[in-house]
């Protein structure tokens, strides 16, 4: 029986949860190679960063497949090099797809069925935005586009940019192996569509992108290969709210 809260393909599930969400029981949910990733950063924000895209995406798995977080088997490993730094794969849950995001104080998780999805969230700060870093992420095309834009509306803009590629790159599970401006996308009618990718022409026509009001003073972006005719955003807060309530519960009642 399928219901609101199924994962069914076309329908996308994104999490928004705050850095202040980072409680230190989640970490009881990590398994070694996690905790060790999480305890190498020595700034409390990238500590908690990291805490929350591990552990939520654990209570995320759970509440979709009925399983015990902890035993979750989830793989991170780089198909270039082996390490773990890859997109996360969930491993023997079926066609489960998830991606994880975090920039300042924001951690963004997608999850969906069947749908390879990417997922990409950027603070906007306004001082980044330099001619050497637009070079490295805009194709031609795009930078006579950028440039058409008044002076104001430049730096901002450059940040959505930045999410639509970034998004498409970790969908397809390249990243940073492929250089951004291979990819071209424009945004002439206000829905931002891949149209160019050198060397990999086939991607033009699969991938949607899809553009997040997630905070003013972020730029954020969903993409998928294949159609998303849902998506659905939650406060990844709630949930865990919900299962730190239900360890206070159980430790009282022992």
């Amino acid at each position: 029986m399928q219901t609101k809260d199924s994962l069914i393909p076309g329908r996308v599930w994104i999490y928004q949860t705050p850095l202040s969400a980072a409680v230190p029981e989640l970490a009881a949910l990590l398994n070694h190679t996690e905790l060790k990733r999480f305890r190498s950063y020595q700034k409390e924000e990238d500590q908690k960063r990291s805490l929350l895209s591990f552990a939520l995406l654990r209570l995320l798995l759970s509440q979709f497949t009925g399983k015990d977080p902890r035993k979750i088997k989830i793989s991170r490993n780089c198909p270039a090099c082996g390490k773990p730094h890859g997109k996360p794969r969930v491993m023997d849950e079926g066609p489960i797809e998830v991606n994880i995001s975090h920039s300042g104080k924001w951690v963004l998780t997608a999850i969906a069925c069947h749908t390879p999805v990417g997922i990409d969230i950027e603070q906007i700060n306004p001082d980044l935005v330099e001619d050497e870093m637009v070079k490295r992420v805009l194709s031609a095309v795009e930078m006579k586009e950028w440039e058409k834009l008044p002076p104001g509306e430049r730096k901002e803009a450059f940040y959505r940019y930045w999410t639509w590629k970034e998004a498409i790159l970790k969908a397809t599970g390249e990243g940073l192996a492929v250089s951004m401006p291979r990819l071209t996308v424009t945004n002439r009618d206000g829905s931002p569509r891949l149209t160019r990718w050198e060397g990999r022409e086939d991607r033009v026509g699969q991938i949607g992108c899809h553009p997040l009001q997630v905070d003013p003073q972020y730029a954020a972006c969903l993409a998928v290969i294949g159609r998303a005719e849902e998506i659905l955003l939650r406060q990844g807060e709630e949930i865990i709210q919900a299962w730190t309530k239900n360890q206070n519960i159980w430790r009282s009642a022992r």
